[in-house]
């Protein structure tokens, strides 16, 4: 699958960003942002700005080599900013089920930014069907069901400003 170039990406916030110069002065330990696809691209500049605007981040996405390299970056970069990474596939349950497992154990999650996700070149009539279905799992069932729970969650926590 190679990363489509119109990406949507889906926020959930409950407590303001802040600002990168505060940050700088001290991150949070009790403020976490989730980052999915955070491997490359829009995802990893996400993750760079959260952690900047003193976020610890659990970053998520099939490739755990590039994972690591980013959360090294990200600590290194960040004095107190703690990177945490999960590989993980999201275009399947087991990969959805996952994230919420390891998500459940942090404490003070503030941000959660839904970026994963992946096109096929070419119309999906000339893809295989699998390919097609874990397409959609990934572009729409994963964002649906995280979005959800982080929603619920959220709510049960009375956190946010809505």
């Amino acid at each position: 699958m190679a990363c489509s170039a119109a990406t949507a990406v889906l926020l959930l916030f409950t407590a303001p960003l802040g600002s990168a110069e505060s940050a700088r002065r001290r991150i949070a330990p009790e403020r976490w942002a989730l980052i999915t696809g955070a491997s490359s691209g829009i995802g990893a500049a996400l993750a760079r700005e959260a952690a900047a605007r003193g976020h610890n981040v659990l970053l998520t996405s099939r490739r755990r080599p590039q994972l690591r390299r980013l959360a090294a970056e990200l600590e290194a970069t960040y004095p107190g900013c703690r990177a945490d990474t999960l590989a993980c596939d999201l275009a399947t349950h087991r990969g959805v089920a996952a994230v919420r497992r390891r998500s459940a154990r942090i404490r003070g999650l503030t941000l959660v930014a839904l970026n994963a996700g992946a096109a096929y070149g070419g119309p999906a009539t000339e893809q295989p069907e699998v390919a097609v279905r874990e397409m959609i799992g990934l572009n729409v069932g994963a964002p649906v069901a995280l979005a959800t729970h982080f929603g619920e969650r959220f709510a049960r926590e009375k956190a946010g400003g809505g």
